[in-house]
Formats: C-alpha cells, structure tokens, sequence
C-alpha cells in the first residue's frame, strides 16, 4: 500500500465545473478543439475530474461553432484530463435590467426587437416559440450538447419554455432577473431547478432604508422562493468576491449543503496571472481578485471570477464547511 501524508492538507472528492467560462488564458466560446483537449488536461491539478463549459451571451453563429467543437470534441476525445460534460447555456433568454455584461445587442427577450434585428417583417413567432426554435436549431447542430439553459421568468412565454425544456429533460436555471416572487416561484413550479450565482445578478428589492422587502407584496426578488423549495439547487460563486463569506454561510446554512452548487463562473484569465482576457467577445479587466468590464463611460460590472475550484474548496473549508 502506498502511503500518502495529508497534514495541512484538504482531501475532498473530484470536483465537477458546472459553470465555467474558461481556463489558462482561453474562453470556450469559438475555441478550436486541440486548444479544448489542452485546457482539459489542465483542470485535475485544480481538483477537477469533469466540467461542463458555460457558454455566455454571444451571436448565434458562434453559439453554433462552439456547441460543434464541443460536441466534436467529446465524440473524438480520449481519457487523459477531465471529462467533458454538455454544455451551460448561460445566454440571450435575459431582460435588460440584470444582464451584467451579456451584451445587450444579443439579448432575446422580445419578439418585436428580435424580428427587428434579424430583418423577419412577415414572421408571426411569439417570443416562446423563437426561443424554443433557436434552442432546437442548437441542439441540431450539436447532436443535443447542451443541458442547462438559463432563462430569465419574467420573459414573455418564459413559463411555457420552461416546461418544454424540462420535459425534454433540460435542467433549467433561473437567472440575471428582475423577476418578482410570484413570478420566480411560477417558474420552480413550471420545473426550473437551479438558480444561476445566487446573490448575483437577481431581483432583491430594497426599501428606501436600504433594508430587504419581505413584508409587501409581490416584490421582486429571485433568491426568496429558491430558499424555501426544498427541491431546488442554487449555485455560490465561491471567491467571497461575489457576495461575502457571511452571505455564503447564510444561504448554505438555509439551502443546506446537499442543495448548494459550489461554482467558480471562471472566465479566461483563471488559472494564469493575466490582467486581461476576452468573455463573450468583450475586453474584461482583472482588478481586486475578480474579473470586470468596463462600459464606454469607465462604470464597472463584475463579470465572472478568476476563481479555481480548489481555491472554492479552501474558502467553503475556511467557512466551516468540511470536516476537520
């Protein structure tokens, strides 16, 4: 028998990447496949065994390409690194409000603007059909390797998609929304399972003390009604950057831990000591341990992380979470 010493050491399980954007300087949308085979031999030194590449906000031909390499890539690949799972589709069915850095040109959620940027006078679509349509057109070119898609409730039709989805077995995330409580509970009820970075990037209403609405009708607000499902999941971005370690144990301690996906949302520049990288075809700027872009007018969002998931493990370990 071999001996191993783990004093001072973490042993934890192989890890999956469920949502991630990239790793050692490369994104997945439009990456080739030789790059994708040498980003997945990378990731078990990070304490990853599988991962599921979350694919961002971006023009419907590079969606296409990427699902394609993907899926190329999966059917041509042998063991050597971390397996690869369907992909994240963390796009383009959002409102504006809480877009974060998706870009706003791509968004799908209204028929009107959509019919309008695609020249389609004479298409009678609602928005619910030209979703599904398009995330049919995906699953086509791709032999079907996608498995999550976010959606924001408050869409139009966002109901009606959701429950096709899921009947198509697709897991389908709640997220970057303004929705009410009444609106974010239909959807859980229609069959949505995940909430996308909890505390990021979703409706928490305030009154004018700054304080949380939880006392007045149907405010909005996302993360309420998927703590009190006792079958949902929500996702923790965990770099204590997203949102700060007191939140972090708050929710982990309410959803329970057998109900919380540890994240890392990891853009290109993860797993390197670069100042910059691409996401979604945007310029993104590494500053204070988190990844940022900036508007024309220099304003900031927060925009992924350059988290690992064994670093997410330390921080969730140094939460008390684990056993010692």
């Amino acid at each position: 028998a071999e001996f191993i010493d783990a004093s001072g050491r973490i042993i934890a399980p192989g890890s999956i990447e469920m949502h991630t954007h990239g790793l050692m300087g490369h994104e997945f949308l439009n990456i080739n496949q030789e790059t994708l085979k040498k980003i997945l031999k990378s990731y078990p030194q990070f304490g990853v065994t599988s991962v599921s590449p979350t694919i961002v906000t971006a023009p419907i031909d590079d969606i296409k390409t990427t699902l394609k390499t993907l899926n190329e890539t999966f059917r041509t690949l042998s063991i050597d690194g971390a397996s690869l799972h369907p992909s994240y589709l963390e796009l383009r069915y959002f409102g504006p409000d809480k877009r974060g850095a998706h870009c706003l040109e791509e968004l799908v959620n209204s028929a009107e603007n959509y019919k309008k940027k695609y020249h389609l006078d004479n298409d009678n679509r609602k928005l619910r059909d030209i979703v599904l349509d398009e995330l049919e057109d995906f699953a086509k070119c791709s032999n079907r390797f996608y498995k999550i898609v976010a959606i924001d409730p408050s869409i139009e039709g966002a109901l009606e998609v959701i429950k096709t989805l899921t009947g198509y077995g697709i897991t389908v995330a709640i997220g970057h929304s303004n929705a009410t409580e009444s609106q974010t509970q239909a959807a859980i009820d229609s069959g949505a399972m995940d909430l996308v970075h909890a505390g990021n990037c979703s409706g928490d209403e305030k009154n004018s003390q700054g304080r949380h609405r939880l006392d007045r009708g149907d405010v909005r607000n996302v993360i309420w009604p998927f703590l009190n499902s006792r079958r949902t999941y929500i996702e923790i971005v965990g770099d204590l950057v997203h949102i700060n370690g007191s939140h972090d144990k708050m929710y982990i301690f309410d959803k329970g831990v057998d109900r919380v996906v540890l994240i890392t949302d990891a853009c290109a520049a993860a797993g390197t000591n670069d100042s910059q990288c691409s996401l979604g075809g945007k310029l993104v700027y590494i500053e204070e341990d988190a990844a940022y872009y900036r508007d024309d007018k220099g304003r900031r969002t927060l925009c992924g992380s350059i988290l690992t998931m064994d670093q997410a493990v330390r921080n969730a370990r140094d939460l008390g979470f684990g056993y010692n």
